[in-house]
């Protein structure tokens, strides 16, 4: 498949009525949305809402075949549900991607040993979080989702918490 870029937004305005459906105002997101619109010369309005609305409008459209653009990050829990893409940046309008850092408190190491070592070796895909929100989207307990999350996948967990 081609890539398709922020750029040609344009074009195909039409398609989608010239709006960008985002979420809560103020959200970043949002705030790199603005900066696209102005960095592409977008022709675009950005339709503040929520994250709960926009996943609606997204499914609407989806069901019933429609253009639409939206708001969306990853990880998250859509990108399993439908065969969504991104739309290419190539002014940077949206940044670099986020990460995770993990903190802890001065002494830890030293204090608690096994758990500072699970603190070092935790890492997890995006694939791995967006299974665990689907699940939870889905309906399932978060406590539930991370258990089965974790049923699923003994040598990640084995490797965390040290036995690999």
């Amino acid at each position: 498949l081609r890539k398709s870029y922020i750029e040609e937004l344009n074009s195909e305005k039409d398609k989608f009525g010239g709006k960008i459906i985002g979420i809560e105002p103020g959200a970043g997101i949002m705030q790199a949305s603005e900066t696209a619109i102005s960095d592409y010369g977008l022709e675009m309005e950005l339709v503040p809402g929520s994250s709960a609305a926009m996943t609606a409008s997204l499914k609407k459209a989806l069901d019933s075949k429609e253009w639409i653009v939206v708001t969306l990050w990853s990880p998250h829990w859509a990108f399993n549900r439908w065969d969504l893409k991104y739309l290419d940046d190539p002014k940077g309008s949206y940044g670099d991607a986020d990460h995770v850092e993990t903190v802890a408190r001065l002494g830890l190491k030293e204090e608690k040993p096994n758990l500072y070592g699970i603190l070092t070796r935790f890492k997890w895909t995006h694939d791995d979080i967006q299974t665990v929100m689907m699940d939870i989207e889905n309906g399932t307990a978060p406590e539930t989702a991370a258990a089965k999350w974790v049923e699923n996948n003994p040598q990640k967990v084995n490797e965390w918490i040290g036995k690999e």
